[in-house]
Formats: structure tokens, C-alpha cells, sequence
């Protein structure tokens, strides 16, 4: 029997070494290629199976390698549903045609998570609490709770994923955030962190099978009270005579919402793609039909390239185009400067009194794997980059004179349970001067 074990460090050898076999076994195949004939199930107690095919890449009838089996080993493990997966296959009833046999022990009881990553708006955070069960009803559905903490960002977030919602073949998620906020202005070249808090309840739908793959629709029903006061970060003292186009927005308000997105997604891996794409473009509109006391529409176009020749330098470039409606509400509006936007600057520091409601940015990077080890992602990485963006308002559009231009070099360093830390050192090109950024994740 053909045997493939995906449970030790030797994985990767003993993979290989049986396609080897089975290629040699299977010479007198005119193709040489081998295919799924048929897909089989051990150890399945609670979990239907319909709940892991809904995970694999390959089915009856697809071509298999050493790759294949990889990847779906990778992403089985990512679901959480299982505390062990193995894979294993032997002759079907022909030459260049395989069963698959996929062992599993099932996770049965809640677990504790530590996360840590970073969002455009909030920048890094960590969750050094929470609570998640996987696999409720053995329907492949997962409620977690867990707690916020970041260095402008803190509270609590409960979510809900049902990935056949009615058997439908449609993937619901529900969310419901409790958080508060610090959004950074800058008034007379001083910074100033102003407290904002957030409730908001987020449903969102996408699909599973043609295009329904590409598209996600969603609704959020939300509120945001700014403070009436702010501190300046200098010196910590309070400022309270805000500019009339912030002056106008204070006050809880309800933001209530629609959006549509069509997005697509090819990468290799989510941490550290080699090669691929992610793009999305989307549009949400809040008006009072829908409960909302503030009306926009916004449109945001992004797309990510990956390409590697030698699998090991990796070349990345992103482009981002964003409009939002002049109504729109300044903590609705688009930022530029810092560590998640324009490196080289001061988190912030490029935006506008009131936030801008048009963005262009684009940024190219060149990602070099330190460690010498196979190990992937790897632990240790560098990158070069170079960008450069632009943001307008109603009174100023953006221009050839608007855009900014930074440069720079960083090192990725891959940490267990947070992810990836992320520090940069970037320079402005049309200044003497540089900034030190760190933050989680990569920056796109």
C-alpha cells in the first residue's frame, strides 16, 4: 500500500518519496499523471463529511501530488476542527488512480486563543484573552468571544461563522464589536488623540460555488460617539475647540449601512504568498432609508501582486484607489501617513483637517527570506520597499503636486501565536529625515 503521512517533521520527504513510487508504479501511464478516484473518511465521530470536502482543493476525478496534499493537510489544520489530521492513499482500480484516505481525531471542547494582527484603522493589537468552539452541531459552524487590546484600540468582539447557512451553500458571519477608539488629529502641526466609542453589528454573506466564490454582501448597524474632548500627545492637556468640520459630527450618530464586494484571491499563502493575487473592489452606501443619521457612498479599489522566480525573493506591489461621498463623516473618511499607510511618516501626519475623501497609494516591495532554513514562511525575512500616495478633500483634489514618496528597508520576524512583527525603517524622499515603524502583520 501507497502510504502518505503528513504528521512529522519528515512530511515533506515521505510525500515525495511516495508520488516517486507511485509514478514509477504507474509508468505504463501514458499521461503520468495521477488522479482522485475516490476520497475516504476515518475517525469521523461527530463531523459530516461534506463539513472537510468543503475545505479541500481537490475532489473524485482531480489530478494529486505532493503539493496538493500539502496545502489541504495546511488548510484542514487552519479550520481547528480537529486536534489531528493525516493523510494517507493506496492503489483505486486502475493504474494513475489513487484513493485518498484522510485520518482525523476531532477537537470536542472549546479553546482558549492568543491572536494578534493589525487593521488600516486601528492599527496593531493583540487578543491575550479568548474563548472559541469550533465545529458546534458538527456542522463545520464556530462562536468565539475575545478580548481587544492595541495601541489605539481596546474591548470586545463575539462572532458567529455558519459556512452553509440553511444548507444553502452560502457562508454567514456575524460580528458584534464593543470598542473604543483613538483617532489621531493633527491641528496647527500638533497631534492630538481624540476618543471615540464604537458599537456596531456587522452580517455579511458570500458564497461557496461560481460566482457566488467572488462576491460578499453584507449589512451594519452601528454608533459612534466621539468625545467633546481631546488631548494633545505632547503634553497630555485637553483641547476642546475642535475645527466646525469635526465641531459637526461629535455626538453619538447611528451608521447603518449596505455594502457589495467583489474580490478574488490566488495566493499561495496568507502570511507569506510567493505568488498570486488579491484584489477586491467595493461599495458600501449609508443613508436614512436604512436607519442611518449619516448618508455616503464609498468605493474602494485594492489589488496585491505577487510574483517569485526562484521561490525564494518574493516581488509585491499594491495599489489602492479610494472615494468617499463630501457628507461623509471625518471618522469615515480616508487616512495617510504611518506604518499601515505611508511609511516614513508619523502615523497620520499627511492627513488633512477632516480627513480626506480621496486616496491613491502604491507600494512595491521586495521580500528576501534571512533564514536558511526550509522552514515556511520563514521566521526570519527582509524587505525594500518603496511607495508613495496622495489624499484630497472636497477643497483640494488630489493633484500631481499631492503625492508624497518614501523608501526604506525592514525585517519580518515570524513569532508564535502573534504572527508576524513587522519593523521598518523608512525615508521620506523629499526630506532628511526617517521613521522607525513596527507594527504586526505585513503590510499587505
Amino acid at each position: 500500500m501507497q502510504l502518505i503521512r503528513t504528521k512529522s517533521s519528515l512530511r515533506k520527504i515521505l510525500l515525495s518519496l511516495c508520488f516517486v513510487l507511485s509514478a514509477i508504479a504507474n509508468a505504463q501511464e501514458q499521461s503520468g499523471s495521477l488522479t482522485v478516484e475516490d476520497i475516504e473518511f476515518i475517525g469521523l465521530r461527530r463531523t459530516r463529511p461534506a463539513i472537510i470536502t468543503r475545505h479541500l482543493t481537490f475532489e473524485k476525478g482531480s489530478a494529486i501530488s505532493p503539493e496538493i496534499i500539502e496545502e489541504n493537510y495546511q488548510r484542514l489544520l487552519a479550520t481547528n476542527f480537529f486536534k489531528e489530521v493525516i493523510f494517507s492513499t493506496r492503489p483505486g482500480s486502475a493504474r494513475g488512480k489513487l484513493i485518498v484516505v484522510i485520518e482525523v481525531r476531532e477537537r470536542v471542547w472549546p479553546v482558549l486563543e492568543f491572536a494578534g494582527g493589525f487593521t488600516e484603522l486601528d492599527g496593531w493589537y493583540l487578543s491575550p484573552l479568548g474563548i472559541r468552539a469550533y465545529n458546534i452541531f458538527c456542522s463545520g459552524q464556530s462562536l468565539g468571544l475575545r478580548m481587544i487590546i492595541g495601541d489605539r484600540v481596546g474591548g470586545l468582539n463575539l462572532n458567529w461563522h455558519h459556512p452553509d447557512l440553511f444548507a444553502s451553500g452560502i457562508d454567514f458571519r456575524l460580528d458584534i464589536d464593543g470598542l473604543g477608539r483613538d483617532i489621531i488629529h493633527y491641528f496647527d502641526g500638533r497631534e492630538v488623540l481624540h476618543h471615540h466609542e464604537t458599537g456596531v453589528l456587522r452580517l455579511s454573506f458570500s458564497g461557496h460555488r461560481g460566482l457566488g466564490r467572488y462576491l460578499t454582501a453584507g449589512y451594519s448597524a452601528g454608533s459612534v460617539k466621539p468625545d467633546s474632548s481631546a488631548k494633545f500627545t505632547a503634553n497630555d492637556s485637553a483641547f476642546t475647540t475642535f475645527p466646525s468640520i469635526i465641531q459637526k459630527d461629535l455626538g453619538r450618530k447611528k451608521v447603518n449601512s449596505f455594502w457589495l464586494s467583489l474580490q478574488a484571491d490566488t495566493r499561495d499563502n496568507t502570511i507569506f504568498p510567493r505568488k498570486g493575487f488579491w484584489g477586491a473592489i467595493s461599495v458600501e452606501a449609508a443613508d436614512r432609508e436604512f436607519g442611518s443619521e449619516m448618508q455616503f457612498t464609498r468605493w474602494i479599489f485594492d489589488a496585491r501582486f505577487f510574483g517569485s522566480r526562484n521561490r525564494r525573493a518574493v516581488a509585491a506591489l499594491h495599489l489602492k484607489a479610494a472615494k468617499i461621498s463630501d457628507s461623509a463623516p471625518y471618522y469615515e473618511r480616508f487616512y495617510l501617513g504611518g506604518a499601515n499607510s505611508l511609511r516614513g511618516f508619523p502615523e497620520r501626519s499627511l492627513t488633512p483637517v477632516g480627513w480626506g475623501t480621496e486616496l491613491l497609494l502604491g507600494s512595491f516591495e521586495l521580500r528576501i527570506p534571512l533564514s536558511r532554513r526550509a522552514s515556511f514562511p520563514p521566521p526570519l525575512s527582509a524587505a525594500l520597499f518603496i511607495e508613495s500616495g496622495a489624499i484630497g478633500t472636497p477643497e483640494q483634489r488630489i493633484n500631481r503636486d499631492s503625492f508624497q514618496y518614501a523608501a526604506g528597508f525592514g525585517v519580518r520576524l515570524k513569532l508564535p501565536l502573534v504572527g508576524v512583527l513587522r519593523m521598518d525603517f523608512a525615508y521620506p524622499l523629499d526630506k532628511e529625515d526617517f521613521k522607525f515603524h513596527v507594527s504586526l502583520g505585513q503590510t499587505f
